[in-house]
């Protein structure tokens, strides 16, 4: 018998967040069932849906330019005020 190989992906939550009320719903579910660092995750899935642009643009002067990309990234210590 042979063998067949399976080809896997990566999943992307961000291509299945097509707007605002599915990001919101996201998050909201995220932090309820994951918890800080699902969240935090999350909050880079939902970046990534938006366009960072538009992040940019949205969040000015409080992130701006790389530090939107850090402040995003998976291995990211986020500390919520």
């Amino acid at each position: 018998m042979k063998k067949r190989k399976i080809k896997i992906s990566n999943f992307d939550a961000s291509r299945f967040l097509s707007s605002e009320e599915h990001i919101a719903e996201y998050l909201k579910a995220c932090l309820e069932e994951g918890g800080y660092e699902l969240f935090v995750q999350a909050l880079g899935d939902a970046a990534k849906a938006r366009g960072m642009t538009r992040l940019a643009k949205d969040e000015k002067p409080r992130l701006t330019g790389l530090s939107n990309y850090r402040a995003v990234r998976r291995s990211a210590r986020l500390a919520l005020a």
